[in-house]
Parts: C-alpha cells; structure tokens; sequence
C-alpha cells in the first residue's frame, strides 16, 4: 500500500495561501469532481438543506483547495486521511464543506485521555444501513491513551475493516507535547500509519 505524506515546501506558495482560487471541485451531472485529482464522487441522493448556496459562504485560499482535494482523495479511494494541524486551519470545515457537496452524513468521535478502551469501543460500533455514505471523524486523536490509541491504530491501518470513510484529526495547540509512551519525537507521528494519506499543515511548523 502507498503511503502518502503531503507538505507545502515552497516559500512562494505558502506565502500565496491567502490569497482567493478558484474551487478545486466542482459538480457535473451527479459527480462532484476534483480539477487537480481527476477523480470524482457521486452526491448521495436525498435532500440536504445544507448545500444551498454553499460555495457563498467559503473562500477558497490554496491551503483550504488542498485540505479539499485530499479529503475528496480520501473519499474516492477509501484510504483513511489524516490532518495534523492548529485549531483555525479549515480542517473542519473543510470537511463539512464536502459533506455538504455529496450529501454524506458524519459521525463524530471525540478522544480524550481519559476516553477509555470500552467507551470508545461503544462509539465506533454503530449499524447503519449505508455505512458506506458514513465519514467517520476521530477528533484529537494525539490525546488518546495507549489503549485507545492502538485500537485507532488498527482501525486506520486496516483495509477491510469497514466500509466507512475515516478521517483522522491532530488538532495541536501551542503548548502541544505528544504522548511519549507512543512518539518521541512529533515530527515522526506520521509514521504510526503508514496506510494512511497523512497531510501535516504547515502553518503548524
């Protein structure tokens, strides 16, 4: 399996990341279609008052068009994705924002150190008879305990666990410091999984 690591190295870039683009996706017939991927996912039929008019209320900097396209990656070849980031970055609503386009429905799932092994266990197992329009969303997943962790561990890194699409999220804050009896160094939090599309904001060097 292909392991992806996405990062932003060029100073002229990062430098044009406020400024307004053009969307990275767009709809044609029942597809929504990413201009940089190629690839396409097709909307979920139903109603969804949330898509009205939503490209109104977003502008789309460089840094925002690739969070999209790489959940939109995510989406179309089901390999789970995680963003490493400052809380402010466009992650959630990035997020939400595609939700919206291909009328998918999200469950999210909250971490903390003191989320334990059963409880955690409890919130992942749902039935839903579409799991496959489900995006999973595993917030502060840098928190998790050692038990916890392990089983994300296994959840992301699992190809034929389930059918959902899974996203995972680091959201640092500015006194951040990585669980030490998992990493030892942050800089190397990418490499626990490696089946995974793993895209490290880089306002958060």
């Amino acid at each position: 399996t292909s392991f992806f690591f996405y990062k932003i190295k060029n100073e002229k870039e990062q430098e044009s990341q406020n400024k307004n683009y053009e969307n990275v996706l767009y709809k044609s017939n029942d597809y929504i279609f990413s201009s940089l991927s190629k690839l396409k996912i097709q909307i979920q039929k139903g109603n969804n008052p949330d898509n009205l008019d939503i490209q109104k209320n977003f502008i789309f900097t460089s840094l925002f068009n690739k969070i999209l396209d790489l959940i939109h990656l995510g989406i179309c070849t089901n390999i789970p994705l995680i963003l490493e980031g400052y809380p402010g970055e466009g992650k959630k609503t990035a997020i939400n924002y595609i939700k919206c386009l291909i009328n998918y429905k999200i469950k999210n799932i909250f971490i903390t150190p003191y989320l334990s092994i059963n409880d955690f266990e409890q919130k992942i197992n749902f039935n839903e008879r579409n799991n496959e329009n489900y995006i999973l969303i595993f917030h502060n997943i840098n928190e998790a305990n050692p038990e916890v962790f392990s089983a994300i561990y296994e959840i992301f890194n699992n190809e034929d666990i389930n059918k959902f699409k899974l996203i995972g999220l680091i959201n640092k804050n500015y006194e951040f410091q990585e669980n030490l009896s998992l990493i030892n160094e942050e800089s190397q939090f990418e490499k626990h999984f490696p089946k995974c599309i793993y895209y490290k904001i880089n306002n958060c060097q």
